[in-house]
């Protein structure tokens, strides 16, 4: 069964991508695989975003910059993914709603999504 909400993953590391492409089409999520968010643009109007997966290790400011341009910070959950032991809740102006440390368990992260796209069907 397809679940409404529209996953954007912005991952360079195209292995990694593709793992969580894979994940949450199992589990019956939309999910649209970009590595660079200008490549986003020509969805923004034809699909329903509700979660942004970003790798905030590789992430250029313009990714950032490209969120904070064209989501509502109540309407979209973003989701940082980090090799670094340093968790931080905003980068370049983008709060995000949680961050997972690499390597992460595909069940945790999983999880979480469901969770918020629970919330995020209520709106």
């Amino acid at each position: 069964m397809k679940k409404e909400c529209v996953i954007l993953i912005m991952e360079p590391e195209r292995i990694i991508g593709l793992e969580l492409q894979v994940l949450l089409e199992n589990d019956g999520y939309s999910v649209l695989q970009y590595n660079a968010a200008k490549l986003a643009d020509e969805l923004k109007n034809k699909q329903k975003i509700k979660i942004i997966i970003v790798n905030i290790d590789k992430a250029k400011a313009d990714d950032f910059l490209y969120i904070k341009n064209n989501f509502c910070p109540s309407e979209v959950s973003v989701i940082g993914i980090s090799s670094g032991k340093q968790v931080k809740k905003e980068i370049e102006g983008v709060s995000l709603t949680e961050t997972f440390l690499k390597p992460f368990e595909s069940k945790h992260i999983l999880s979480f999504i469901n969770k918020c796209c629970a919330v995020s069907t209520f709106k």
